[in-house]
């Protein structure tokens, strides 16, 4: 996983840090590409799963603005994650990017 200058990612949790190799590999399948993560712990969320190393921001477009995948692309990506992952993953295309955080269900 590839992550954008400047994001913080020390202090995300082992769960989140175990399931990199699995978001990866789903990059290269749909977009023959590694993730790229926007945001971890830093920036402005909605909530605490980031601010604790919860949740990651992907990317869902090319490395620069004119590279567009389309929402085709993005909603694939989310499908694929969210059925390969477990059902305490919470897996959300937004406009911009998708959305994925440890959500445990108790």
């Amino acid at each position: 996983m590839n992550f954008k200058k400047g994001v913080q990612i020390m202090g995300i949790s082992p769960v989140m840090s175990a399931i990199i190799p699995l978001i990866d590999s789903v990059y290269l399948e749909v977009a023959g590409k590694y993730a790229t993560c926007t945001s971890c712990r830093d920036g402005k969320h909605k909530g605490l799963p980031h601010y604790l190393g919860y949740a990651f921001d992907l990317r869902t477009r090319g490395d620069n603005d004119t590279e567009q995948w389309g929402d085709g692309v993005k909603i694939t990506i989310a499908n694929r994650l969210r059925d390969r992952l477990p059902v305490d993953f919470d897996v959300v295309p937004e406009r911009t990017h998708i959305h994925l955080e440890f959500d445990p269900r108790v």
